[in-house]
């Protein structure tokens, strides 16, 4: 078992597919103007998405925390070994080794990161949408 599926449990996938749920729905009625109730169904996925991003925003900077704090400790391992062998330390060289000590868990930050945009964009998308719309009604009105 790889660190990155520690990293990712069974609810971000939940959230990941919530998100690509609304995004499949968002591009296959709102995109190609399928006929729906915008204003209920809007509202849900904008619902969905923020508390989606929400979560996702707060795993991503776990996930960001957790790289780094690996990161650094990989590194001064690194040193510490050096320096108990008595060989010289290289700074450049053991940053690289470091960095690709924690390749799962910047693997994980850019799935959340990923995931955690579109839900970002998918928002902006339905709030632009909810104020077309909230015109439309506004000139059907008079």
């Amino acid at each position: 078992m790889n660190q990155k599926s520690v990293l990712i449990d069974d609810h971000d996938k939940e959230v990941f597919a919530q998100v690509g749920e609304v995004w499949e729905n968002l591009r296959n009625n709102v995109l190609k103007k399928s006929t729906f109730n915008p204003l209920d169904v809007l509202s849900e996925w904008l619902q969905v998405l923020t508390g989606s991003f929400m979560y996702l925003n707060t795993r991503f900077a776990e996930a960001r925390i957790a790289r780094d704090n690996n990161e650094i400790s990989a590194y001064m391992g690194i040193k510490a070994e050096t320096d108990a062998a008595g060989e010289k330390f290289i700074n450049a060289t053991a940053e690289r080794a470091a960095k690709s000590k924690v390749g799962d868990f910047i693997e994980a930050s850019r799935i959340f990161e990923s995931y955690k945009d579109a839900s970002e964009q998918g928002i902006l998308t339905i709030k632009k949408l909810l104020d077309i719309q909230s015109l439309e009604l506004k000139r059907e009105a008079r």
